[in-house]
């Protein structure tokens, strides 16, 4: 692949990220901007002598997520807004679990990494890291981290959970549909993101496991859909291991790792009918998987890796 500097400007995109440097008051000087940039940074300040606003740490990740982008070719999509990364912020990293920082200049600090690393930043395909793990994951595609997962071993400064992790992170990324595999939910996923439906029906379990009540509710709203009595069965002796795991769990994910949960949640969601998968999307948004889609991989540009040009 090719090495990408700035693309020759062709649609404003360019001119639009200085212009948005000067609405917002944020500094873009020769060293960190085209000519392109420039031109619209000096026309922004015309318009704006005075600042609409001063940038958050959002509007500013925002803006250096743009110029940083233009550099290398990539793609931002138009729906991807400070408000973007706003929705996927997490005050912990979801592979590490550690606290992020802003601005420290530390693998803690906080970076936004396209979860599909042949895809645009687009909705749907960001999430908030570490920037130790951002690193790691490098330009990594799912088979090279299940790779790596299936080795047992730790791996570029990361331990092999935080591999496991990141491979749940990264699964609804390139397997959405309902073939993708079946793995545990290890982590929680980004708000915004792609998540298959077995991944759904773990985080469903895991919202409503704690109350016997909730749990119990949950049970009969997805046993409606299994036509197996004894698969139905199944599910409530998984949903009651899974609530043991979870009081013994340091990290309420890890619970998904008990070979007996698994066991169970996947025997009962691999004999569930094809024409139950509709509503077990409906069952997800009830309870607590709103904020996930199963979704349209349109806008993120694969057929061209991302990248503005398909000459890469």
């Amino acid at each position: 692949m090719a090495v990408h500097s700035y693309l020759p400007e062709t649609d404003g995109t360019a001119f639009d990220i200085g212009w948005d440097h000067a609405r917002f008051g944020k500094r873009l000087d020769a060293g960190g901007g085209t000519p392109q940039m420039l031109e619209g940074y000096r026309a922004g300040l015309v318009q704006f002598p005075h600042p609409q606003r001063r940038p958050d740490r959002f509007s500013a990740k925002w803006l250096q997520l743009r110029v940083s982008a233009y550099h290398r070719g990539r793609i931002v999509q138009p729906d991807v807004t400070p408000e973007t990364i706003r929705f996927i912020d997490v005050p912990v990293c979801p592979v590490a679990l550690t606290s992020l920082t802003h601005s420290a200049r530390a693998d803690s600090d906080w970076s936004i990494d396209r979860i599909n690393n042949d895809g645009a930043y687009a909705t749907w395909n960001l999430m908030v890291v570490s920037s130790k793990v951002n690193r790691a994951k490098g330009t990594k595609d799912f088979d090279a981290v299940a790779k790596i997962v299936q080795a047992g071993q730790s791996h570029e400064g990361l331990p092999l959970r935080q591999w496991e992790r990141l491979l749940t992170l990264m699964v609804g990324a390139y397997h959405p549909a309902s073939s993708a595999p079946r793995l545990p939910l290890l982590t929680k996923l980004p708000a915004g993101s792609i998540a298959p439906l077995y991944l759904l029906l773990q985080h469903m379990a895991l919202t409503c496991v704690r109350n016997a009540s909730m749990r119990n509710r949950l049970a009969k709203a997805l046993n409606r859909h299994q036509p197996h009595p004894t698969q139905r069965e199944l599910l409530r002796i998984g949903l009651e291991r899974l609530a043991l795991c979870v009081k013994d769990a340091a990290y309420s994910y890890d619970a998904f790792a008990d070979v007996q949960v698994q066991r169970f949640l996947r025997a009962w969601f691999e004999s569930l009918p094809n024409e139950a998968a509709p509503a077990l999307v409906a069952l997800s948004s009830l309870f607590g998987a709103a904020q996930f889609d199963r979704g349209a991989l349109g806008p993120w540009s694969l057929q061209t890796r991302g990248y503005v040009s398909a000459n890469c």
